[in-house]
């Protein structure tokens, strides 16, 4: 099984690849045991790129966290857990006054990747001038965690995501400098 922390240096170098890597954080359950790893970065080398932030999780359970300490032949039977965790992608939206057709632009996304299942979170942050709306997506994948660790999909991963930030950015820009100068 692959152990936590080689898990994490991995999805970390190639993040590295194809993103502006910011910090990776681990989260330990103090009861529990379980471990949380989340690797924040932003899209990088564009105009208001760092406006565009984004965040990979992946969890091992307490049964998960406790075998990647083990090699596999030491034990006799098969030992019972979860081969694969999950590794949850969140994508932070800029926070704006007016926004676009938020629900069009995601069925752009699911019409254009096909592969995620992206979930739409809204918050509405109130000021005393105004209510904004700051939208979060987020998509998952399964990861084998059993085996040797295929670092080609890792990639593959991150350049899809790469990808999926610039069309957001694309598609949002213009609002940003609309919203912005709307305030003044």
């Amino acid at each position: 099984m692959i152990r936590f922390e080689e898990l994490q240096m991995k999805l970390a170098e190639s993040a590295k690849k194809f993103l502006e890597f910011h910090n990776i954080q681990v989260f330990i359950e103090q009861f529990s045991l379980e471990r949380e790893s989340r690797l924040s970065f932003s899209l990088g080398g564009r105009d208001f790129s760092h406006l565009y932030q984004s965040s990979a999780s992946f969890t091992y359970d307490v049964s998960q966290t406790e075998m990647s300490f083990y090699e596999d032949d030491m034990f006799e039977s098969e030992p019972e857990y979860h081969t694969t965790t999950e590794l949850t992608f969140n994508i932070d939206f800029p926070a704006l006054s007016r926004y676009p057709d938020i629900e069009g632009l995601i069925r752009e996304l699911e019409e254009e990747y096909p592969d995620i299942e992206p979930v739409l979170v809204l918050r509405k942050v109130f000021s005393p001038l105004t209510i904004l709306n700051e939208y979060e997506l987020a998509y998952t994948y399964e990861i084998d965690i059993e085996g040797h660790l295929d670092i080609q999909f890792i990639d593959e991963i991150f350049k899809e995501h790469k990808e999926i930030l610039n069309f957001i950015y694309d598609k949002t820009i213009d609002y940003i400098d609309f919203s912005w100068q709307s305030e003044d």
